[in-house]
């Protein structure tokens, strides 16, 4: 009897463990991973996108040998009424399924992008296989899919060079983040620029432009280099950035990576129109010295230190006027920090925030800490 129920219980085990099987399990080649996304239009009104996958058979070949090399990437498009209607024309051509989850960019062509492109990134956020921290870029002078499509030189994917490049030069917005400012009460956006340039017949890229939205989310005008800059960091979304400015009092130009870069707002609600005062700081280290300061002398730090605070300052105070007098548009998100924190005061500037925008008193607060001086005292340059 006991032998009976010894056999009896290992057979249910056994059943129970078939069971608990990954029966709809989909192995890693099986899936074509996406490095990147574009989006264009096509010629029949339709939406064209196309993904960049790398190579099965070149993955982990060639490493680190840059552009030479033949492509290890192939990039694969589908017309569709939206991205998803898109993805599985895709898949009709493919022997593989598509998985999302490692993108790093969606880049959007300028044309979609003044016509509006927010409807098309319902997918790309809903779908639980997508990556959502995928950075988010308008790409000008080459289609998204011209710019997938071109090997670049260094990284093997465009994808992923513009996604580094973004890093390091502090030019980048998360499509969740995106998602989360269009939702916000004023409606203006900014977004980084990919511009496509030629150089030999090579195609390279700068990233020094940032993109403004109107209130439909459509491209409407571009700022770059140190308008770009200012704008980003005025209003909140600039992480790590390189500074050159000219100092008097040297006689030469100063360099500084700068990180660690924060914004505070404070608000004075009172009357009619609310005023704003705004403290931009970073922290950051001298990385050239092309004057003939000794940056070893803290006397000579301190006042380096305010006379660039006192040109970034002014710098940001052009951008304040060009935005509010010009475009009398509030990228920097001034209404959002009235409607989180005083909504019943929001309710009263809402209907016409364009116009009290355009109004408002907006004071600007610079204060930069620049540590160490480098091994050496003065620079290069000799005072006669």
């Amino acid at each position: 009897m006991l032998v009976r129920v010894t056999i009896l219980i290992l057979l249910l085990t056994l059943m129970a463990t078939g069971l608990t099987g990954c029966w709809d399990l989909t192995e890693p080649n099986q899936l074509f991973y996406i490095m990147g996304s574009g989006i264009d239009k096509s010629d029949d009104g339709k939406i064209e996108l196309s993904l960049q996958v790398p190579l099965p058979n070149q993955q982990g070949s060639n490493q680190g040998k840059g552009g030479g090399n033949p492509k290890q990437f192939v990039v694969v498009s589908g017309k569709g009424k939206n991205i998803f209607d898109a993805a599985s024309h895709i898949v009709e051509k493919s022997s593989r399924k598509l998985f999302g989850g490692h993108r790093f960019v969606v880049v959007i062509n300028e044309e979609v992008a003044k016509q509006g492109f927010t409807q098309w990134l319902d997918e790309l956020i809903r779908h639980p296989d997508n990556n959502t921290r995928a950075r988010l870029f308008i790409v000008k002078g080459i289609t998204a899919k011209g710019f997938l499509e071109t090997q670049y030189k260094v990284e093997k994917y465009s994808s992923l060079s513009a996604y580094q490049a973004s890093t390091l030069i502090g030019y980048n917005n998360l499509l969740y983040e995106f998602q989360r400012d269009i939702n916000n009460p004023v409606n203006y956006t900014i977004l980084p620029v990919i511009e496509s340039v030629t150089n030999n017949k090579e195609y390279e890229y700068k990233m020094h432009s940032i993109a403004i939205l109107n209130k439909e989310h459509k491209l409407m005008t571009y700022m770059k280099d140190r308008e770009a800059t200012s704008a980003l960091w005025a209003a909140g979304k600039l992480h790590h950035t390189f500074i050159t400015h000219y100092i008097s009092q040297g006689d030469g130009t100063i360099s500084v990576d700068l990180r660690k870069i924060q914004r505070q707002v404070k608000l004075n609600i009172k009357g009619r129109v609310p005023s704003i005062h705004i403290k931009l700081s970073g922290k950051g280290i001298y990385t050239e010295n092309n004057t003939n300061l000794d940056l070893l002398s803290p006397s000579v730090k301190e006042s380096v230190t305010k006379e660039m605070s006192k040109r970034i300052q002014d710098d940001v105070r052009v951008v304040f006027d060009k935005v509010q007098k010009k475009y009398k548009s509030d990228i920097f998100g001034f209404g959002n920090e009235i409607a989180r924190k005083h909504p019943d005061k929001w309710n009263n500037f809402k209907k016409n925030w364009d116009e009290t925008f355009s109004k408002m008193d907006v004071t600007v607060e610079v204060n930069l800490s620049i540590q160490g001086g480098g091994l050496i005292g003065s620079g290069p340059k000799i005072a006669k």
